[in-house]
């Protein structure tokens, strides 16, 4: 096979992969934090401002960047579910291709048929094993720091040498300074990846490039925009933060348990470097990965989507060696690489299997309740809940308003942690919670929803096994169980408790 027809064969794979990737999703309803941003982001266009309206501990470029997709739906009258979806897919596409015309400038050490493995696989963990984390911050930043990755590679092989700049290396340079910001911990990337530059050529020149110029100056204007346009950010979510978001924090042993597979893949990539198996994508790859991996221990939850971007990178590294192992006879990249997709693959069928719209179980139970809420007549609604399910995906699908300016009702879960002695006692934090917690629900009580959804039972998350009832607290307020008089339990779904203003009973659900 010819390297024209080899290339259309992999750019058209990519395609497939990417359209089978769309099929599947649009199965599904949107992740429950994707699902949030966007809701926030298009409270935000109608007024809403981020740190006051919107109050949540991450910085906002992920409620400004999901502006666009809002917009976009709102202009042309089209699901923002597929307008987003067709949004993500286009930028994973768009980093794939920069990838290529990267390689085609500066090819490092790589050839073109790992290369055009690289892009398969890439194209694989975009769009296919990536799963229920369609769209969530890593995801998003994975994709965007590859073309820069590409880059590194090429710098880290070669001398530093002067080259004419394409509106390519721009858009590449751009990518990955909005990437890096989504989350300040992805800037651990760039200082492994550069340090590994420095180290190798000796030469400041080596690590000064169009890209490592754009990435500090994206964070400065970042923080300037926050200072300016997002100050609610620093006077009110930060302190929240501080005082309640620790809560959340993973024990050491859940944390090591998370990133045992991905974790020993990049392990196994590191001894395969010191068995004299690497090339420079590869060592690139794997130092992306580590500084993910880092990332992942630093923010300490323990949550899934924080182990994808490690998963993706170790098995980008070990892919780009499989044709060096293969010359050298060596199985392990072979195997560890099977091993990783194998699992992610499963993972990301039995996601798909539970969340289907038309027979998944999860799936099912969230069309129930959108169908709940927007029944006629039924008003906006409220979700009681540490976490943003139920409230989220259903506030993008239903009609019914969202009567809330919080993803949940995370109080609850510092609440539940210090009374059960899950936490250690802090008299001062859980009458800071309590009060805290009170007084949202109030608010929220006052706008008078018309459905309010409890999550109860033992599926709770981050609450394992716990008991802890959220309205037996509430209802220690004689406040609340005055506004909770206005309302009455009807049958439950799936594991949340629904309950409807008496004034609407007379509208059957």
């Amino acid at each position: 096979m010819n390297r024209s027809h080899a290339d259309f064969l992999a750019a058209a794979s990519v395609v497939g992969i990417a359209a089978i990737g769309l099929l599947l999703q649009s199965h599904t309803y949107l992740n429950h934090d994707v699902s949030y941003i966007l809701w926030g982001a298009r409270e935000m266009l109608h007024g809403a401002q981020f740190g006051r309206d919107i109050i949540d501990p991450n910085p906002p470029l992920a409620w400004y960047l999901s502006a666009i997709p809002v917009w976009l739906a709102a202009r042309l009258a089209i699901p923002l579910d597929l307008v987003f979806r067709l949004c993500v897919i286009f930028l994973g596409l768009l980093a794939i291709a920069c990838v290529k015309w990267r390689w085609w400038r500066h090819p490092a050490d790589s050839s073109a048929g790992e290369v055009r493995l690289l892009a398969v696989v890439a194209a694989s963990f975009f769009f296919l094993i990536v799963g229920h984390d369609f769209g969530q911050r890593e995801h998003v930043a994975s994709m965007l720091i590859l073309p820069y990755l590409t880059a590194a590679a090429s710098r880290f092989e070669h001398q530093p040498r002067h080259a004419r700049l394409s509106a390519v290396d721009l858009l590449a340079a751009l990518m990955v300074g909005l990437g890096l910001a989504i989350k300040p911990f992805f800037y651990l990337i760039p200082v492994l990846v550069e340090s590994a530059i420095l180290l190798r050529h000796h030469r400041l020149r080596a690590v000064i490039c169009l890209d490592t110029v754009l990435i500090p100056l994206a964070a400065a204007i970042y923080l300037c925009v926050i200072f300016v346009w997002a100050r609610g950010y620093i006077d009110v979510a930060l302190p929240w933060v501080r005082q309640i978001y620790w809560t959340f924090d993973a024990q050491p042993a859940a944390l090591v348990q998370g990133v045992l597979l991905p974790g020993s893949a990049l392990l196994i990539l590191f001894y395969l470097f010191a068995r004299g198996l690497k090339s420079s994508l590869a060592i690139i790859f794997g130092l992306a990965a580590l500084g993910f991996f880092f990332a992942y221990m630093i923010q300490g939850k323990g949550f899934g989507y924080h182990l994808y971007p490690i998963a993706t990178y170790a098995a980008l590294a070990l892919a780009v060696l499989l044709p060096k192992a293969r010359l050298r006879r060596m199985a392990l990249p072979l195997v560890t690489t099977c091993v990783l997709i194998l699992y992610n693959v499963y993972s990301a069928a039995a996601w798909w299997l539970d969340y289907n719209k038309d027979f998944g179980e999860s799936g099912l139970v969230l069309t129930e309740v959108i169908r709940l809420v927007d029944r006629p007549g039924g008003g906006g609604f409220l979700a009681i809940s540490n976490h943003p399910i139920p409230a989220f995906p259903t506030a993008i699908y239903a009609a019914a308003p969202l009567v809330s300016r919080h993803g949940s009702q995370i109080y609850l879960h510092t609440l539940a942690a210090l009374r059960e002695g899950r936490l250690r006692a802090n008299a001062k934090l859980q009458v800071y919670a309590e009060e805290q917690a009170r007084q949202i629900i109030a608010a929220e009580l006052a706008e008078k929803p018309g459905t309010v959804l409890v999550d109860y039972g033992t599926q709770r998350v981050g609450m394992k096994d716990s008991d802890f009832d959220f309205l037996a607290f509430f209802e220690e307020d004689e406040g609340f169980r005055r506004m909770w008089q206005d309302y009455r339990e009807v049958a439950p779904i799936g594991r949340f408790r629904a309950f409807l203003r008496r004034s609407d009973l007379t509208v059957q659900p």
